[in-house]
């Protein structure tokens, strides 16, 4: 009798139960003409759930009805309601975007090939904690669009060449699903890159923190994630910046699935489908991996000259004023983004060939030429591989190795004695080096994907006698008949092969 009272007390908000493909129950209601979405199991429903009971009954209820009333609606949400996909900051599709202004109102930005209005969400926006709101869009001319852009460029410390990958990666920002870039900046002292990082994630996920910690493990990445829509990393440093976090953040960006264990129970693990768009700077080059390196855009910034330094509350001031205008400048190109994604063509074989599209499809609202995007970011890929592999003495002794070669042949055993002929003691006594035939196999896994960048593609055949027989092949070399005797050894003479799958 209890719980129908506190059912029917919350029937007069017209709520909905629901669940997530992980079984966690919500419940939305409309309060105060506001259609609000809360976890059923969440603290912050109980505290409404109290404040409503005492405000109807002048008591609170006491813990064992506040236990069953949610006992009830958790079981009715996931054995009853319907299955949702709840998300934060942006819900949609790549026809239709939801954006949460994440203010008093609760409306969001809709978004299609149509146009832009604001209006009550028809997906499911999930607030958190920090989030700060985005300012109201308004209709802009194309050449209004080309002005504010050119405002958010002026306070940033970016070449053109680098601001088109800056507009690219504010639009993925509104992307619906991802894959994500990981944006990478990297500067001394005093170039902005902190600065070009927060004017991001202000007109994209704005936040009372901008940066985060880096995640000591799975669990804090996903509470970080489920917070955010866009991560965003300040001052890595080679020394806590590690291979596990490398793994981490290219698993993030590209949406795989993340795995924990669930807490107080004893079946199992929780599997976390979530992507996000990361952004993190620093001194040194924390981008070493080839897993991290193809999804990374990364940019090098100078210092800033003493004659046009500001203060960061001065830049915040500025940040500030121009962050409207921006934030309408991107809806408005998100509208021609929606309207062209899908006629879209492009011919690439890059990882991050949806970035590629959906960034090409805005083109033509931001005044660029055809294909101005695909060229900056497939140039700043082959800039990140050749930064990863620069830090690694096996890559640059491979490369070195290769130089006047346009094929070579042989066993693994043979290949690791000709590169430790050829180069000195100190390169060799590094903790990376490989000291065995197995090592070095273990380690062309790792640098394959950028040295094939290069154009330096490393192929495994059949066993001959007891071990694998390598084949390196420079494809930078103008020798194609020679580079074409080896490939012609390779099962398939059209795919770069890894072990015995296609690369």
């Amino acid at each position: 009798m209890e719980i129908q009272t506190s059912l029917h007390l919350l029937e007069g908000m017209q709520y909905e139960l629901a669940h997530d493909d992980m079984r966690q129950p919500y419940i939305r209601l409309t309060y105060n003409g506001k259609k609000i979405l809360l976890k059923v199991r969440g603290e912050e429903f109980k505290s409404f759930f109290k404040y409503q009971y005492n405000e109807a009954n002048s008591n609170f209820p006491d813990a064992k009805l506040l236990k069953n009333t949610i006992a009830y609606l958790e079981g009715k949400a996931i054995y009853e309601g319907s299955m949702i996909k709840p998300d934060v900051r942006l819900t949609g599709s790549t026809s239709l975007l939801e954006i949460d202004l994440c203010d008093d109102s609760y409306l969001a930005v809709k978004i299609s090939a149509e146009g832009f209005e604001v209006r009550e969400p028809e997906g499911y926006l999930l607030r958190r904690h920090g989030q700060l709101p985005l300012p109201l869009p308004e209709l802009m001319t194309p050449e209004e669009v080309l002005a504010a852009m050119q405002e958010f460029k002026a306070i940033l410390n970016v070449s053109e060449e680098q601001f088109v990958l800056v507009m690219g990666v504010l639009l993925m920002g509104f992307h619906p699903a991802g894959p994500y870039p990981v944006l990478f900046v990297q500067g001394e002292y005093g170039s902005a890159k902190g600065s070009l990082c927060e004017a991001i994630k202000s007109v994209v996920d704005p936040n009372m923190t901008p940066h985060t910690a880096l995640p000591a493990n799975v669990a804090d990445f996903l509470i970080q994630a489920m917070s955010n829509r866009v991560l965003s990393f300040d001052n890595l440093s080679d020394y806590t910046f590690n291979k596990k976090h490398s793994d981490l953040f290219a698993q993030m960006a590209t949406g795989v699935g993340l795995r924990r264990r669930q807490l107080y129970t004893d079946d199992g693990e929780c599997v976390f489908n979530v992507s996000r768009m990361i952004l993190m700077n620093g001194i040194d080059d924390v981008v070493t991996q080839s897993d991290l390196g193809s999804r990374t855009i990364g940019l090098s910034l100078h210092r800033v000259d003493s004659a046009n330094r500001i203060s960061m509350e001065e830049f915040r001031r500025r940040l500030g004023r121009i962050r409207p205008r921006m934030f309408s400048a991107i809806v408005n190109i998100l509208v021609q983004v929606l309207r062209n994604y899908h006629s879209t063509e492009i011919q690439s074989d890059a990882r991050m060939f949806d970035m590629i599209q959906w960034v090409t499809a805005g083109e033509n609202a931001m005044g660029w030429e055809p294909g101005t995007f695909q060229r900056a970011y497939e140039l700043n890929q082959l800039e990140v591989m050749e930064a990863g592999l620069g830090s690694d003495p096996l890559a640059v002794a491979i490369i070195r190795f290769m130089e006047g070669k346009p094929c070579w042949n042989g066993s693994i055993s043979r290949l690791l004695a000709c590169l430790n002929a050829g180069t000195d003691r100190g390169s060799r006594s590094g903790a990376h080096w490989p000291r065995s035939a197995i090592s070095l196999g273990r380690n062309l896994n790792r640098i394959e994907t950028n040295l094939r960048a290069l154009g330096i593609a490393v192929t495994r055949e059949g066993r001959s006698a007891s071990e694998r027989t390598i084949t390196i092949v420079n494809h930078n070399l103008s020798q194609p008949e020679i580079a074409e005797n080896c490939i012609s050894k390779v099962p398939d003479k059209g795919l770069l092969v890894s072990g015995s799958e296609a690369a």
